[in-house]
C-alpha cells in the first residue's frame, strides 16, 4: 500500500478530470484527504472529506469516470471512501434519510439477509439512541450484533457522530421477511412467464384485452426482475419485427452507445453496451414452454454471465442467431443476481453479431 498524496482540493488532485454537468459545487467543497494505491489488489482508494452528503450513485459515477477518463488503459479499479464534516444543522434523521441509499447499498454488500432486514426496516431517533424495527426471526435476532456494530461504526467513523443503536422486533404472526424472499426467488422464472403471458395476450386482443387484464397487470406491477427482458423481445418479435431501427439487431431494438470493458463493471452502473465471445452458452427448457438461454461473454478484459428467456417457438429462430464462439455486441444492464451473489447482464435491450475486434496474431517463427 502506497500513500500518494493527502490534503488538497478534489479539482487540484484530478485537474483533467471534466466534472459533470451537477457535481461541480459538491466536489469544490470536496478535500480529498489521500490518495492510495493498493497493488495488490490493482486499487486506487480516494479518501474525500466534504461538507455535503454525496450519494453512493454519485460516488460510483464519479470513480466511473475518473477510470475511464484518467485510467482507460491500466488496470486499475477506483474507489471512493467518502467522509464527513457536516454543519451542526444536520440532524441524526436527516443524515439517514440522505445517505439511505448508501447504507442499503454496503448492507447489500454484506449479505443478502442483512440487506432484506434493513430494506424493510423502520427506524427512529430519540436523541443519540437509534432504533431499528425488524421483523421478528430467528435470522434477525441472529444478524443484530453485525447491524448494531455497522451502524453506530458508520456514524463515527463517517459522520463523527456518537450514537447507541438498539433493535425492537414486531410480534406481528406472520412468516418472517427473509422466508417470503425466498419464497419470491423461487418463483422468479413463473412470474416473468405470467408477465410475459399477459403482454403476449394484451398484444393480440388489442384494447378489448386490455380492459379484461387490468387486475393481473396490477398484480406484477411490482416485479422488476426482466421486464426489459420481457419488453425487449416483445420488440423483436413483435410489432417492431417489421421495421427495426438497426437492421442486424436479432434481439431487440438497438444496440447504441459507447462500449465498456467488461473489467470496468464493477456494480449496478446503469445501461452500458459491451462486446465479445459467447464463450459458454447453456439453454433449459422451463415451465410454461419457455427456454431461457445462459451465456458468458468475454472481451479477453474480463467476462460477465447473461440471460434470455424466450417462447420455445422463438427459441428456435433465437438460437439459430446466437451461437457459442460468435461475437456480439449487447446492450444491457449489469444487476445483482440475488442467487450466485454476482453481477450478470439483465434487462437486455439489444443483440447484434459483430466481427471479431481482436488483433490478429501473426506468426513470426522463422522454423515451419
Amino acid at each position: 500500500m502506497k500513500v500518494l498524496l493527502e490534503g488538497n482540493k478534489f479539482k487540484d488532485v484530478f485537474p483533467d478530470y471534466q466534472i459533470p454537468e451537477g457535481f461541480q459545487y459538491l466536489l469544490s467543497q470536496t478535500v480529498v484527504e489521500r490518495v492510495v494505491l493498493k497493488q495488490k489488489k490493482k486499487q486506487l482508494v480516494i479518501h474525500i472529506l466534504s461538507e455535503h452528503i454525496f450519494s453512493r450513485k454519485m460516488l460510483k459515477k464519479i470513480a466511473f469516470d475518473l477510470k475511464k477518463e484518467l485510467f482507460s488503459k491500466d488496470y486499475i479499479f477506483v474507489i471512493i471512501e467518502d467522509r464527513y464534516r457536516l454543519s451542526p444543522a444536520y440532524s441524526l434523521e436527516q443524515i439517514t434519510r440522505e445517505y439511505w441509499d448508501t447504507i442499503l447499498d454496503d448492507c447489500k454488500q454484506m449479505g443478502q439477509v442483512e440487506y432484506s432486514l434493513i430494506s424493510h426496516c423502520d427506524w427512529g431517533f430519540d436523541g443519540n439512541i437509534m432504533t431499528v424495527l425488524l421483523e421478528d426471526s430467528f435470522l434477525a435476532r441472529d444478524k443484530v450484533p453485525v447491524l448494531k456494530e455497522y451502524f453506530e461504526g458508520l456514524f463515527q467513523d463517517r459522520f463523527g457522530k456518537e450514537i447507541q443503536v438498539g433493535f425492537n422486533f414486531t410480534d406481528e404472526a406472520k412468516k418472517s421477511f427473509y422466508a417470503a424472499r425466498e419464497n419470491k426467488l423461487r418463483h422468479e422464472i413463473e412470474m416473468v412467464m405470467e408477465q410475459s403471458r399477459i403482454a403476449e395476450e394484451n398484444r393480440d386482443s388489442g384494447k378489448e384485452g386490455e380492459e379484461d387484464q387490468p387486475q393481473k397487470k396490477k398484480g406484477n406491477r411490482s416485479y422488476q426482475g426482466n421486464f426489459y427482458e420481457e419488453r425487449a423481445r416483445m420488440q423483436e418479435f413483435g410489432k417492431r419485427r417489421s421495421n427495426p431501427k438497426d437492421p442486424d439487431v436479432f434481439y431487440g431494438r438497438n444496440c447504441d452507445g459507447d462500449l465498456t470493458p467488461i473489467e470496468d463493471i464493477r456494480d449496478e452502473i446503469g445501461l452500458i453496451v459491451i462486446h465479445g465471445e459467447i464463450i459458454s452458452l447453456e439453454e433449459r427448457e422451463i415451465k410454461g414452454e419457455k427456454t431461457m438461454f445462459s451465456f458468458t461473454i468475454t472481451d479477453d478484459t474480463d467476462s460477465i454471465t447473461g440471460r434470455v428467456f424466450l417462447s420455445n417457438d422463438q427459441a428456435q429462430e433465437f438460437r439459430t442467431h446466437f451461437q457459442k464462439g460468435r461475437f456480439y455486441k449487447i446492450k444491457g444492464t449489469p444487476t445483482n443476481d440475488y442467487r450466485s451473489h454476482e453481477l450478470v447482464i439483465g434487462g437486455i435491450r439489444g443483440i447484434k453479431a459483430v466481427a471479431d475486434f481482436r488483433k490478429a496474431r501473426m506468426d513470426r517463427s522463422l522454423e515451419k
